[in-house]
């Protein structure tokens, strides 16, 4: 009797193992944004590396508006902002990433190499800032510059999407530059 609880012990703790190693066929990650320093007026050395700025604009996470607030830009400095932002889908395959904004308010640029436009598909619109990719890529990054054309509260969102599904994707940073 002893032998038989045994047995029936080991094959139900058997069951129980085999059933928790049973690989996961898909993997389904958030995707992720990464954005550096923000620069005002870069200075460049003779190679296009920035070397310095005339200041860095810090930013507080602002929880009711789910946004985060940057320092205050003034209409009489010179304005151009520059950063770094970088899309990651993990195991999945990126889908897009785009800027969100109003023309009237901000001009925004993209600089991207030829590398990166060779991955982007036909509906692509670098001009509008939006960049949809080809399936087998997982990482892009690449210079953002962005001139206040107005003063006031400067909303600009970033948002990557990846095949994840929608549970999953896509993530959104939202940012509001102030400019007086």
């Amino acid at each position: 009797m002893k032998h038989s609880i045994s047995l029936l012990s080991l094959s139900l703790l058997a069951a129980v193992l085999m059933t928790a190693c049973t690989p996961r066929e898909e993997s389904h990650t958030t995707p992720s944004i990464t954005l550096t320093y923000f620069i005002c007026d870069p200075v460049y050395d003779e190679s296009g590396a920035i070397i310095g700025g005339s200041d860095t604009l810090g930013w507080n996470y602002d929880e009711e508006l789910n946004t985060y607030i940057l320092d205050t830009l003034y209409m009489a400095d010179s304005t151009q902002v520059i950063f770094a932002a970088g899309f990651r889908s993990f195991d999945n395959n990126l889908v897009s990433t785009s800027f969100e904004y109003d023309t009237t308010q901000l001009a925004l640029q993209l600089y991207l190499t030829d590398e990166i436009l060779a991955a982007t598909t036909a509906k692509t619109d670098v001009s509008k800032g939006i960049l949809y990719f080809n399936p087998g890529f997982n990482y892009v990054g690449f210079p953002v510059t962005y001139t206040p054309r107005t003063t006031g509260d400067i909303r600009l969102s970033v948002k990557v999407e990846s095949d994840a599904g929608e549970s999953y994707s896509p993530a959104y940073i939202h940012l509001m530059q102030p400019v007086r």
